[in-house]
């Protein structure tokens, strides 16, 4: 009773009537009482349903339809607002997300390796006026991993980059940017891999890995796995292709194109850059305290300061410069670039709100003329 229109509900309820009481008769209570509310359920429709005020046929599904086709009108009749307060609202909504996109992109360097929190770069200061740069530990005799059980493992990584180093493959010479890595690599970084699996990839001192792009570059569509190339670095080695990674992402400071195992030859001609992972009871203001001096008995670096940094805060602190870790970022730009993209939204919906506040005026002035 409570939704049907007053003039159809006598009729309407004197045929579910009838029709429940021959349902009791043939089938049960039961029965009967189950069909009666289906019947009911199905009688909502909008030309049955009560008014919902003075009029006599409107109800709510025709005030919708009277209010959208008001608004369409409207702003048809007022073309040049109307384009141009949705123009408006439109580019600052997508300056807005590629602002974001970008934000959310830098804010995320890194962050996709599992052990971020835990990885650490070994840097030096030469001399109170010098900067901070990444070195090996292998310059300085009473420095060792094995000293701090809070250290898992270590990392060195060379990195050569342009004709410092060069892939031949059918006589033709491919310059890249290559990693020569040890094989805890991939306890360290969290790369997604094409093809090998991480436990045996950098392990055979003959098999490097490639990027996708890489392998289509040189390989076309065909699967590189187990090709020979040639790899110039100083000397001339062989090599297996043995795996395939997806391409490094965008959100990345470390970016490759080849990894080379580093047992793979007795001497590398670069610096390396070290990395050690730590568990969850490392100290890192206790360990610099402790490692601070060490470098001091190498007689290059008698007036050095060792310490650690770690891998999340590299992109953003840029403590020093290293050719591993090939991008870093500005914090101040990306605090400027949120309070942008905030600025252009907020003008571009105080656009919108007051063409849309003008032409509900306009509207108002010209019913009011009517009248």
């Amino acid at each position: 009773r409570w939704f049907c229109h007053p003039d159809l509900r006598s009729p309407i309820e004197g045929d579910l009537m009838d029709l429940y009481d021959e349902r009791i008769a043939s089938i049960g209570k039961s029965r009967a009482d189950f069909k009666f509310i289906l019947d009911v359920f199905f009688l909502i429709r909008k030309d049955i349903i009560r008014p919902t005020g003075g009029t006599y046929r409107l109800n709510i599904y025709g005030m919708i339809k009277n209010y959208f086709k008001t608004t369409g009108r409207v702003l048809l009749k007022h073309k040049l607002i109307t384009t141009t307060s949705l123009i408006s609202l439109i580019i600052g909504v997508l300056c807005f997300q590629l602002i974001n996109s970008w934000v959310q992109n830098e804010l995320s360097t890194n962050q996709f390796h599992q052990n971020i929190d835990r990885i650490y770069a070994i840097q030096i200061r030469a001399t109170p006026q010098a900067d901070n740069r990444s070195i090996s530990t292998k310059y300085f005799k009473d420095f060792n991993y094995e000293n701090y059980p809070q250290i898992i493992s270590s990392l060195t990584i060379r990195s050569y980059i342009g004709d410092r180093l060069k892939l031949i493959y059918n006589q033709e010479e491919f310059v890249s940017r290559a990693f020569v890595v040890d094989s805890t690599f991939f306890s360290f970084f969290d790369f997604p891999i094409m093809y090998g699996t991480s436990e045996d990839l950098l392990k055979d001192p003959s098999g490097i890995l490639i990027t996708e792009s890489y392998s289509k570059r040189i390989f076309g569509e065909q699967n590189p796995i187990g090709t020979v190339i040639d790899i110039e670095c100083g000397l001339l080695d062989s090599y297996t292709v043995a795996g395939v990674l997806k391409d490094i992402p965008s959100n990345s400071s470390l970016d490759f194109e080849i990894l080379i195992p580093e047992h793979s030859q007795d001497f590398w001609p670069r610096t390396a850059s070290e990395l050690f992972l730590v568990n969850e009871f490392f100290d890192p203001v206790a360990f610099n305290n402790e490692i601070i001096d060490l470098g001091k008995i190498h007689e290059q670096f008698t007036e050095s300061k060792l310490s650690s940094n770690p891998l999340k805060n590299i992109y953003f602190d840029h403590p020093f410069d290293n050719e591993v870790f090939s991008k870093f970022g500005d914090m101040k730009n990306v605090k400027i670039m949120i309070i942008f993209a905030a600025f252009i939204l907020l003008i571009s919906t105080l656009i919108f709100v007051n063409l849309q506040t003008t032409l509900q005026l306009s509207n108002l002035r010209s019913m009011g003329i009517k009248r």
